[in-house]
């Protein structure tokens, strides 16, 4: 069962995935679905699962790894699927079900019953992974052959519908390399998206970063993107801020150009400190005491002893006593 219910799903103050005295399954009414559409409509969702639609499309996309591999050269290209062993209850069913990485039923449903009516053979990303390059500029070239083996497939997964968005229009410096397929004589869709290992640095936290890949990935990102200039993992924060429904206007655009700003940082190849100290500067102005310079000092300091003793510092060069607060003259630390 999920341990944050859905707030949409309880009625007549029961809530619906309560387990029943007898135990078998839930004892509620689906506040969403009638007793009709809990019975029929979700097998589409069943489906997904059943035939392990998670495991084909990792194993599908691994193979065009292969084909990215041979045309960019140089490090490893990457698939990340979601984390496997999660439950989730599906209405009908006696006993929840783990998840190999499936999106769970209680995230997905909302969006479906509210939006596509209840039909789950509309939802496309209940099966789906991301492939990681190792440089911005191969994302591209990478997108396309993800795009062209999924279209001249015969079987499997075949290319269903493909999108992208350009940072340069987005408000938030957003990018997005999306490839949705579908699996040959299903209705069952998935999604497949290109990224680069700076940005998913830039948007994960450290902690999930590293879960991603390994430890060493993680000072590779932060001898590229040094953290006195700006910390990685703030990526999701800003973006979610600025496109919060009922938020202040003017807030959500302060937090949309820093965004813009921090993205853009961490698009730059060589690493453009410029870009990182206008992000770092906004975000200080935005965040307030939140953000602790001192804390920062005394993180890099400790960073560039361990780790990487011939960083170089880039046009922030800290100066004998010099604290990150002196350097930057910003907002309440000025």
């Amino acid at each position: 069962m999920p341990s944050k219910p859905n707030p949409l799903m309880s009625s007549n103050k029961i809530p619906w995935n309560t387990p029943s005295a007898s135990g078998r399954g839930p004892s509620g009414t689906h506040p969403l679905m009638s007793d009709d559409m809990m019975a029929k409509k979700t097998d589409g969702y069943r489906l997904v699962v059943d035939i392990d639609a998670q495991e084909l499309l990792v194993q599908e996309t691994e193979e065009v790894c292969t084909l990215i591999r041979r045309e960019i050269g140089g490090p490893p290209v990457k698939v990340l699927r979601p984390p496997s062993g999660k439950k989730s209850y599906i209405p009908g069913e006696d006993t929840s079900r783990v998840l190999k990485g499936e999106k769970r039923f209680e995230d997905a449903e909302v969006k479906v019953v509210t939006q596509y009516e209840g039909d789950w053979s509309r939802a496309k990303d209940l099966a789906r992974c991301t492939v990681v390059v190792e440089k911005a500029r191969d994302v591209e070239t990478a997108y396309k052959i993800v795009k062209k083996h999924f279209e001249n497939k015969a079987g499997g997964f075949r290319l269903f519908e493909a999108k992208t968005i350009d940072p340069v229009k987005d408000d938030c410096g957003y990018s997005g390399y999306t490839v949705f397929v579908q699996l040959t004589g299903t209705a069952i869709k998935a999604e497949i998206q290109v990224n680069y290992m700076a940005m998913m640095y830039a948007k994960f936290t450290e902690k999930e970063f590293e879960g991603m890949f390994d430890r060493a990935q993680v000072w590779a990102m932060k001898r590229e993107y040094p953290p006195h200039v700006v910390e990685g993992g703030l990526g999701h924060h800003l973006y979610e801020v600025a496109r919060k429904d009922g938020e202040d206007p003017d807030k959500r655009k302060a937090y949309a150009a820093a965004c813009k700003l921090y993205y853009n940082y961490f698009r730059s190849d060589p690493t453009n400190t410029t870009l990182g100290k206008a992000a770092q500067a906004a975000i200080l102005k935005l965040e307030g005491n939140k953000v602790d310079l001192a804390w920062l000092d005394k993180s890099f300091a400790a960073f560039e002893r361990k780790a990487a003793p011939t960083l170089r510092r880039d046009g922030l060069a800290l100066g004998s006593g010099q604290t990150l607060a002196e350097l930057l003259g910003e907002g309440p630390f000025a």
